[in-house]
């Protein structure tokens, strides 16, 4: 237990480093990704390691559901980057995320996808209420275009919160 909440801390730090890096420099730096990758292996190998009993067949099969959960994900979200949907930055977010969650990977991507929706069309709203209150940015082909990093941390707090709330009422 102790173990998930240290991995807990750790994705968030690194969801938040993410964001400010995003908003700052429009980019989302490799080596951040890499560390958060590395280190979401290492943490799903000592947590499954030490709850399997230290059954090394069963956590290797884990890690290899978690590959192929972030597999998918590359997947889907390369093909919405050929589309223009995301950045380059998005999709490695998304995968290292995926490597830390597993399947709820899948769940974090669509309240983040939700969580955009939310943003833009609030966005839209004040701007239709109150011309240029906001400042919509574009990107270098001239369309409008939010950081995805942001939504994207906001759909792991949901569903991190949700997780909470599974677990108080199941008991």
């Amino acid at each position: 237990m102790k173990g998930m909440v240290t991995a807990v801390r750790l994705l968030i730090a690194l969801l938040l480093s993410a964001v400010i890096w995003d908003f700052l420099t429009f980019r989302i730096p490799n080596e951040l990704i890499i560390i958060g990758m590395i280190t979401g292996l290492i943490n799903v190998f000592a947590n499954n390691l030490i709850s399997s009993g230290f059954d090394i067949q069963e956590t290797f099969l884990v890690i290899l559901s978690r590959i192929g959960y972030a597999a998918m994900m590359l997947a889907i979200m390369t093909t919405l980057w050929k589309a223009g949907a995301f950045g380059g930055g998005d999709v490695k977010l998304v995968v290292m995320t995926t490597l830390f969650t597993g399947y709820d990977g899948i769940y974090i991507f669509i309240y983040s996808l939700v969580c955009s929706l939310v943003i833009m069309g609030t966005g839209m709203l004040i701007n239709r209420l109150r011309p240029g209150f906001l400042k919509i940015r574009k990107n270098k082909k001239g369309l409008h275009f939010i950081h995805f990093s942001l939504p994207y941390l906001l759909g792991v707090l949901i569903r991190l919160f949700q997780m909470a709330g599974d677990r108080i009422w199941i008991r």
